[in-house]
């Protein structure tokens, strides 16, 4: 199934419902490690209790172990160590875990974040476009403030776009609202980066859609998804072939 159809498939009854129900954010961010990712792949609690398995938009692998949110945030820890993130370490850490950790509680895959954070930023944390979106996922401070107030999220002075885990919390929410929106992963996408405005002037006009940001985010995604696969599958051949040497 391609990525598309698989986030597509589930939007109805998610939209349905989370239009009417954001998503509360607390009025601080609690410190994310790894090992305290929920296990949870629900947009928010409140949602939760009315949305059944099949409403909202499907990870990767059904049936998740226990133990898969840390694999997860172990995996965008690599992929963040690549680049030069302009954080140090630790920080890095746990930006992976709460990257996970975020992404699955609106029920899309850590990989697809990352995709975007990639495409909006390249990783680095102090980027600000000729536009004025800062940060790792490139938010307008206009934009920013308006979630954050309609989410009782405490907006401090000076820059808190620079601050990651405040950008990638609203981020990922806008994203989400979009989605819900549009219902279409690659609508919401370009409505990301152009404006929902404009997505939704094209779409009423029939006017072709621009599909340059989807698609690059989209390639980002999969290849993500493929992040690690290699030396795994490596890994086990390695080991078979030990076992027939043995035999």
């Amino acid at each position: 199934m391609s990525l598309r159809r698989r986030y597509t498939r589930y939007w109805i009854l998610t939209g349905a419902v989370g239009l009417m129900i954001f998503h509360p954010f607390s009025a601080q961010l609690p410190p994310v490690v790894p090992d305290a990712v929920p296990s949870s792949t629900l947009p928010a609690e409140s949602v939760s209790k009315k949305l059944s398995t099949e409403s909202k938009p499907v990870t990767q692998e059904r049936g998740l172990k226990e133990r898969e949110p840390v694999s997860k945030a172990k995996k965008v820890f690599q992929i963040l160590s690549r680049f030069k993130t302009g954080l140090d370490a630790k920080q890095e850490e746990r930006l992976a875990g709460f990257i996970a950790q975020e992404s699955r509680r609106y029920g899309f895959d850590p990989e697809l974040i990352v995709a975007v954070i990639s495409t909006e930023s390249s990783f680095y944390n102090w980027s600000i476009s000729s536009k004025g979106a800062v940060g790792l996922m490139q938010m307008i401070p206009t934009t920013a403030k308006e979630i954050a107030e309609v989410n009782h999220l405490l907006w401090h002075e000076g820059d808190p776009l620079f601050d990651p885990f405040i950008n990638i919390r609203l981020g990922i929410h806008y994203l989400w609202t979009l989605y819900l929106k549009f219902g279409d992963l690659s609508l919401a996408l370009t409505a990301y980066n152009h404006g929902p405005g404009k997505v939704l002037r094209w779409v009423k006009t029939g006017d072709e859609i621009p599909t340059e940001y989807a698609e690059k985010v989209l390639a980002y995604y999969q290849d993500f998804l493929e992040f690690g696969k290699e030396k795994r599958e490596e890994t086990v051949k390695v080991a078979e072939t030990q076992v027939a040497l043995r035999s």
